[in-house]
Protein backbone atom coordinates (compact mmCIF):
# COMPACT_ATOMS: atom_id res chain seq x y z
CA UNK A 1 0.00 0.00 0.00
CA UNK A 2 3.08 2.14 0.99
CA UNK A 3 4.70 1.90 -3.14
CA UNK A 4 0.98 3.92 -3.95
CA UNK A 5 0.69 6.73 -1.67
CA UNK A 6 1.37 10.12 -2.74
CA UNK A 7 4.39 12.04 -2.24
CA UNK A 8 3.45 15.02 -4.06
CA UNK A 9 3.95 16.50 -7.90
CA UNK A 10 6.33 16.50 -10.96
CA UNK A 11 6.02 18.47 -14.15
CA UNK A 12 6.33 16.66 -17.22
CA UNK A 13 7.49 19.30 -20.63
CA UNK A 14 4.38 18.10 -22.69
CA UNK A 15 6.36 18.00 -26.09
CA UNK A 16 8.98 15.68 -24.63
CA UNK A 17 7.81 14.26 -21.37
CA UNK A 18 11.41 15.18 -19.64
CA UNK A 19 10.65 16.10 -16.16
CA UNK A 20 11.38 19.39 -14.83
CA UNK A 21 14.86 19.10 -12.96
CA UNK A 22 17.47 21.60 -10.84
CA UNK A 23 20.55 19.70 -12.68
CA UNK A 24 20.68 16.58 -12.08
CA UNK A 25 17.89 16.30 -9.43
CA UNK A 26 14.33 15.38 -10.41
CA UNK A 27 12.29 18.52 -8.34
CA UNK A 28 9.20 17.09 -5.83
CA UNK A 29 6.87 19.56 -5.03
CA UNK A 30 4.81 19.04 -1.91
CA UNK A 31 1.59 20.68 -3.88
CA UNK A 32 0.20 21.62 -7.54
CA UNK A 33 0.96 25.65 -6.46
CA UNK A 34 4.22 25.41 -4.94
CA UNK A 35 5.91 23.13 -8.08
CA UNK A 36 4.34 25.93 -10.32
CA UNK A 37 6.14 28.90 -8.30
CA UNK A 38 9.52 26.73 -8.48
CA UNK A 39 9.10 26.81 -12.30
CA UNK A 40 8.38 30.05 -12.27
CA UNK A 41 11.53 30.64 -9.99
CA UNK A 42 13.70 29.10 -12.34
CA UNK A 43 12.61 30.50 -15.13
CA UNK A 44 10.48 28.33 -16.56
CA UNK A 45 6.50 28.27 -17.79
CA UNK A 46 4.12 26.00 -16.60
CA UNK A 47 3.92 24.62 -19.94
CA UNK A 48 3.30 21.28 -19.46
CA UNK A 49 1.58 18.77 -17.18
CA UNK A 50 2.01 18.98 -13.54
CA UNK A 51 0.95 15.05 -12.27
CA UNK A 52 1.10 13.21 -8.87
CA UNK A 53 4.01 11.26 -7.84
CA UNK A 54 4.17 8.41 -5.34
CA UNK A 55 6.36 6.32 -3.37
CA UNK A 56 6.75 3.36 -5.52
CA UNK A 57 7.89 5.25 -8.51
CA UNK A 58 10.51 7.72 -6.74
CA UNK A 59 11.96 4.28 -4.73
CA UNK A 60 12.72 3.08 -7.97
CA UNK A 61 13.91 5.95 -9.56
CA UNK A 62 16.15 6.04 -6.76
CA UNK A 63 17.38 2.15 -6.91
CA UNK A 64 18.64 3.41 -10.83
CA UNK A 65 20.39 5.76 -9.50
CA UNK A 66 18.15 8.68 -9.66
CA UNK A 67 18.53 12.07 -7.67
CA UNK A 68 15.53 13.85 -6.31
CA UNK A 69 14.77 17.50 -4.79
CA UNK A 70 12.12 17.65 -2.36
CA UNK A 71 10.71 20.63 -0.89
CA UNK A 72 9.43 20.36 3.10
CA UNK A 73 6.06 19.12 2.61
CA UNK A 74 7.22 16.31 -0.06
CA UNK A 75 10.07 15.23 1.79
CA UNK A 76 8.23 14.45 5.38
CA UNK A 77 5.99 12.50 3.00
CA UNK A 78 8.72 10.50 1.61
CA UNK A 79 10.96 10.61 4.86
CA UNK A 80 7.69 8.96 6.54
CA UNK A 81 7.49 6.47 3.39
CA UNK A 82 10.92 5.29 3.64
CA UNK A 83 11.40 4.65 6.84
CA UNK A 84 7.93 2.55 7.21
CA UNK A 85 8.99 0.41 4.30
CA UNK A 86 12.69 0.49 5.55
CA UNK A 87 14.09 1.86 2.76
CA UNK A 88 17.04 3.69 4.33
CA UNK A 89 20.09 3.84 2.64
CA UNK A 90 19.96 6.75 1.25
CA UNK A 91 21.91 10.44 1.32
CA UNK A 92 20.08 13.11 2.14
CA UNK A 93 21.28 17.05 1.89
CA UNK A 94 20.72 20.49 2.19
CA UNK A 95 21.74 23.33 -0.06
CA UNK A 96 21.62 26.94 0.72
CA UNK A 97 21.29 28.01 -2.73
CA UNK A 98 18.81 25.73 -3.63
CA UNK A 99 16.77 27.15 -0.75
CA UNK A 100 17.43 31.23 -2.25
CA UNK A 101 16.58 29.56 -5.27
CA UNK A 102 13.43 27.89 -4.44
CA UNK A 103 12.38 29.86 -1.73
CA UNK A 104 12.43 27.19 1.26
CA UNK A 105 14.30 23.82 2.40
CA UNK A 106 14.56 21.64 0.05
CA UNK A 107 16.54 18.01 0.56
CA UNK A 108 18.72 16.07 -2.02
CA UNK A 109 17.86 12.44 -1.45
CA UNK A 110 19.88 9.72 -3.14
CA UNK A 111 20.99 6.05 -3.00
CA UNK A 112 24.35 5.52 -1.28
CA UNK A 113 26.69 3.93 -3.41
Amino acid sequence: MNEHKVIGYVSLEKTNGYIFCDEDACVIAGSEDLMESYLKASGMEASGVIKKTRYGEIKSGIMLGGKYLFDKDAWSRFKESSEKDKFVDLTTSCDEALENRFGGKMAMVYKNV
